[in-house]
């Protein structure tokens, strides 16, 4: 319940995040994009990794469970 939780805020957090950039930004529409693309790149990877960890965390729990039925 709280990966739930804590994925739904961490979207909330980028999308306010997102629009406030957008309605203060010194910066031309296409350097802005640029970097908006940029920035979620990097969070694609680090939630790619995160994801990548928990599946592997949940391998480990899924074999230990199984070799103790």
């Amino acid at each position: 319940m709280f990966v739930i939780r804590f994925v739904v805020g961490f979207i909330v957090g980028m999308v306010a995040s997102v629009a406030v950039v957008l309605l203060v930004a010194p910066e031309s529409g296409d350097t802005l994009r640029a970097r908006i693309q940029a920035w979620l790149n990097d969070m694609k990877k680090v939630m790619d990794a995160a994801a990548a960890a928990k599946r592997a965390e949940m391998a480990q729990e899924l074999a230990r469970l199984q070799g103790e039925a």
